[in-house]
C-alpha cells in the first residue's frame, strides 16, 4: 500500500511568481511512518527555528536544517513526481 503527499508552491492569480508548481511523494505505508518521525524530529531539534516559521519552507530555515532535513529523508524509500507549470504560458 502506498501514500502520497502532495503540495503545491506558487498562487495562480499573482504575477510575483512565475512558475506554479505541485509536487508529490509517494510512499509505501511503512515510509510515511518514517516520515512522521522526521518531522517529530526535526521539531524537537528545532523547536525555536519552528516556532518562527510554522510551514517548513527550505528558504525559510537555517543551511543546518536544511541538510539535517534533506540527510535524514535521504533514508527514506520513496519517488517524486514534480509538475512544473509556467503561467505566462498557461493562458
Amino acid at each position: 500500500m502506498y501514500n502520497l503527499a502532495l503540495d503545491e508552491s506558487g498562487n495562480m492569480r499573482s504575477i510575483e511568481n512565475q512558475f506554479f508548481i505541485i509536487s508529490i511523494l509517494q510512499l509505501k505505508a511503512n515510509s510515511y511512518l518514517k516520515l512522521r518521525k522526521i518531522r517529530d524530529l526535526l521539531n524537537k531539534k528545532f523547536k525555536r527555528e519552528l516556532r518562527r516559521n510554522n510551514e517548513i519552507k527550505f528558504h525559510s530555515h537555517s543551511n543546518k536544517f536544511i541538510k539535517k532535513a534533506l540527510t535524514i529523508l535521504n533514508e527514506t524509500n520513496f519517488h517524486a513526481y514534480s509538475i512544473v507549470m509556467d503561467k505566462n504560458n498557461a493562458l
